[in-house]
């Protein structure tokens, strides 16, 4: 078995800060085999686990993935947008859900960008 693919399918994924339930396409069980060195992918599945991690094949299987990726840290006090006003929450949260929170408030000043181009367009049409 490939110890280093097994160590590179584990760091990936925390550096993700997925869960081995998060992994699309694979079921836990199979995820587990992998970090585990119990059984390795065919063929079809290695091309999804590199396109998965955005990195070619052979830097997957030869390539020590732990020097590249950090996991990532959990932290106590981080910045949120709320109404548009910045403050600061006295919570323990992981990246990932600062990232959802954040995507989603991207998402709705695009919105208001978009309501304002129309207003804007309507206003003094070029």
């Amino acid at each position: 078995m490939n110890t280093l693919f097994a160590k590179n399918c584990e760091v990936l994924r925390k550096s993700k800060g997925w869960k081995q339930s998060e992994i699309e396409g694979f079921s836990v069980s199979t995820w587990s085999n992998y970090e585990n060195g119990r059984s390795v992918p065919g063929f079809d599945d290695l091309i999804k686990i590199a396109k998965l991690f955005e990195m070619s094949i052979d830097d997957l299987l030869f390539i020590d993935q732990s020097k590249h990726h950090v996991k990532p840290k959990k932290i106590t006090r981080y910045s949120t947008l709320e109404s548009g006003k910045l403050s600061l929450v006295e919570d323990e949260g992981d990246i990932n859900e600062i990232s959802k929170a954040l995507q989603q408030r991207i998402q709705e000043l695009e919105k208001r960008l978009i309501k304002l181009e129309k207003l804007v367009k309507k206003i003094a049409p070029f």
